[in-house]
């Protein structure tokens, strides 16, 4: 897994099979994935990965979500509640009938949704297509890399905070996850 998404833009994308917004974003992700695949001279994009986070009921609906999704798509399995949980926090992405089990504190959106990390594990956008839609793909460039949030997020991505300093975006508004610890819990398929 770490060799895969080595030197590609990596986005967490949280949805659910049951979820009416999830169901209509899925095939405008598709065609942006395949957009992207084209620009990328044919196979798959070289600079863009997806990795897929469920909030499915079961397994069988997570193996059709996750068919729907593509093959070639990483997931977190099914079975690894935790590390998928531990993703959820993270990112503060979770459907809200989560809520209950994740709690409301730190939750920025529910379902459809994307998060786009940076190379120390941050989350450099957050992609509410819940509320946006396929609209939140265009702020998404796979080209960038690792740009500073403070230059792709628009200014209602960013979180007010009571700590003004020189700190980048992503070490002020958001919780960090070392690359190791994203790896160990992106490690479980692929």
């Amino acid at each position: 897994v770490a060799r895969r998404l080595e030197g590609r833009s990596v986005a967490l994308y949280f949805a659910a099979a049951w979820c009416p917004a999830c169901r209509r974003f899925l095939p405008q992700l598709a065609a942006w994935r395949a957009a992207r695949a084209e620009l990328g001279g044919g196979g798959a994009d070289a600079r863009a990965e997806i990795v897929f986070v469920s909030s499915d009921r079961t397994a069988a609906e997570f193996d059709a979500h996750h068919a729907a999704l593509g093959g070639d798509v990483l997931a977190v399995p099914f079975a690894e509640h935790a590390a998928a949980d531990a993703l959820k926090r993270h990112c503060g992405v979770w459907a809200g009938v989560e809520s209950m089990r994740l709690g409301a504190r730190g939750r920025r959106s529910g379902v459809p949704a994307l998060a786009v990390l940076g190379q120390d594990g941050g989350v450099l956008l957050h992609l509410d297509a819940e509320r946006e839609g396929a609209r939140c793909l265009a702020r998404w460039d796979p080209a960038v890399g690792d740009t500073p949030a403070a230059a792709l997020l628009d200014p209602s991505d960013v979180r007010h905070s009571h700590r003004a300093s020189t700190r980048s975006v992503r070490s002020t508004y958001f919780a960090m996850l070392t690359v190791s610890d994203a790896q160990a819990l992106l490690a479980c398929r692929c």
